[in-house]
């Protein structure tokens, strides 16, 4: 068997003058693999100016940048961070546990700006081991070439244009116009709702007698009441006979559970593959998009919102996210409370966790949480006691874990 792990060497040398001269710089991207790729970070060390951290950060790939979990192919390596003039190494070993939260490593107080010299260059490096050899050249690589920003500028401006529709959405009273043929190619949801006729689906009814329709009354928003409107080949009129639909629209759907704004995006997505999260508004936020991409079964868009969820977790967000949003969706959950446990220490002491224990009564899933909670903070061999910062507080609440807790009364 041909052995194919080899141990590899990435150095700059880098003048002295540009590390005095700055707080913080990156060296150039290096690649580990056809899809793996890193940098050195040398920077200023924001406590204590006295010293410099050297640090390798991860760059995602495609798949990372929409994982909301951790990078598993990427904590095969372990890692030595070296300098030379003056000569120091850091052996910081196996590279566990990045992700897109975690995707630094090093030391903080990698060398004091004393040690280092005014002239001449100073080598940083990195030193792998367990790089795999490959015998074949890769069929790509990444970043991999993006749309052509005219093509998806032109799909763009056909979204929710009646002209190029045959599709009618009436989300909350509000029209919006998309093509059957992206919409099933995208969606599977969507797919079985066109071509199976889901009841949620009024397709339009033909009424063509010598290529005219005449005499037909409707009440035109734009146009008054009583109208009466004639179309050529075919005629399309709404059930209660309230609303003009345009000619060449073969399909309404009603939709009453979502926002406009949030549905729009979701179409967005759809035509040209692009997404813009706000986290400032109320119906475009990462989970506004996460549950109608559930919904309608996309799960391209479905993780996309997932990352980015699990990207904006911050110690003071997560306890509130956790019990009163993500609950119900297993793989959601499990991501989020992986990061309350990691982050305990803290979030048991933020405003968010305490109106939870105050109010617990408010979140449904509360008990069971705390439940879970208690499973993965207390150690497997420890049925007799919770660690003094593992502590969870419920008020006049008692939560009785089978496996690892003998009948912990969690009190406030």
């Amino acid at each position: 068997m041909r052995e194919n792990k080899v141990k590899s060497v990435f150095s700059f040398d880098i003048p002295a003058q540009i590390i005095h001269k700055n707080e913080s710089f990156y060296t150039p991207p290096f690649a580990t693999s056809y899809n793996m790729f890193w940098q050195l970070r040398f920077k200023k060390n924001s406590n204590d100016p006295k010293f410099y951290a050297l640090t390798l950060n991860a760059i995602p790939n495609p798949e990372e940048e929409i994982s909301s979990s951790t990078w598993d192919d990427r904590e095969k390596f372990s890692a030595t961070l070296f300098m030379k003039n003056p000569d120091l190494s850091l052996d910081h070993g196996p590279l566990c546990a990045s992700s897109s939260k975690d995707y630094e490593f090093g030391v903080e107080k990698f060398v004091s700006i004393n040690e280092l010299p005014k002239i001449g260059y100073i080598t940083i490096g990195v030193w792998f081991n367990k790089i795999i050899i490959e015998y074949a050249k890769p069929e790509y690589l990444i970043p991999p070439r993006p749309w052509p920003k005219n093509l998806v500028e032109a799909w763009e401006n056909e979204l929710n244009k009646s002209d190029f529709a045959d599709i009618q959405f009436n989300v909350n009273n509000k029209k919006i116009y998309a093509r059957s043929s992206i919409l099933s190619l995208r969606s599977e949801y969507f797919r079985k709702m066109i071509e199976g006729g889901w009841t949620e689906t009024n397709q339009c009814d033909y009424d063509v007698k010598d290529n005219k329709v005449t005499n037909i009354t409707s009440k035109s928003p734009d146009e008054g009441d009583g109208i009466t409107v004639v179309i050529e080949n075919s005629r399309y009129i709404d059930e209660q006979l309230q609303n003009w639909i345009p000619p060449q629209i073969h399909y309404k759907v009603n939709v009453t559970d979502v926002h406009e704004d949030t549905f729009l995006e979701m179409l967005r997505y759809l035509y040209t593959n692009n997404l813009e999260f706000d986290s400032t508004s109320l119906h475009k936020r990462p989970l506004d998009i996460f549950i109608i991409a559930d919904k309608y079964l996309i799960p391209d868009l479905r993780q996309l919102a997932k990352s980015q969820i699990y990207k904006d977790l911050t110690v003071d967000n997560a306890a509130e996210i956790l019990f009163g949003q993500v609950y119900e969706w297993d793989d959601l959950k499990k991501d989020v409370m992986k990061y309350v446990v990691s982050e305990f220490s803290k979030i048991r002491k933020t405003d968010g966790y305490k109106k939870i224990i105050l109010n617990h009564v408010e979140f449904p899933a509360a008990v069971e949480l705390m439940s879970e909670l208690i499973k993965l903070l207390v150690p497997e061999d420890d049925n007799d006691r919770v660690p003094e910062e593992q502590e969870i507080f419920f008020e006049k609440e008692v939560i009785v874990d089978k496996n690892n807790v003998n009948n912990y009364l969690l009190r406030k």
